[in-house]
């Protein structure tokens, strides 16, 4: 799930999706300008959202793959067994 322009809503997104089942656990990432040097990601579960210091323009990210850092992925050349794509 994705949320634009959350950061100022931090406590309500986190109350209705905790209401409406989702688990408290659940990570959060809320990221700030993104693929730019001054990239800023804070990561938090659902039910600490509420307790960051998000700030527009953000972009909120809820789900398992907010737990994961592109830094930790392999690259796609990593991936492929021919070497690097061209």
């Amino acid at each position: 799930l994705v949320v634009l322009m959350g950061a100022s809503r931090t406590t309500q997104i986190s109350e209705r999706l905790i209401a409406g089942g989702m688990d408290p656990a659940t990570p959060v990432a809320a990221v700030r300008s993104a693929t730019t040097a001054e990239q800023d990601v804070q990561r938090s579960t659902l039910a600490e959202l509420p307790d960051l210091t998000v700030v527009n323009p953000s972009t909120l990210v809820v789900g398992g793959v907010a737990a994961h850092s592109v830094l930790d992925l392999p690259t796609v050349s990593e991936l492929t067994q021919e070497g690097p794509v061209r």
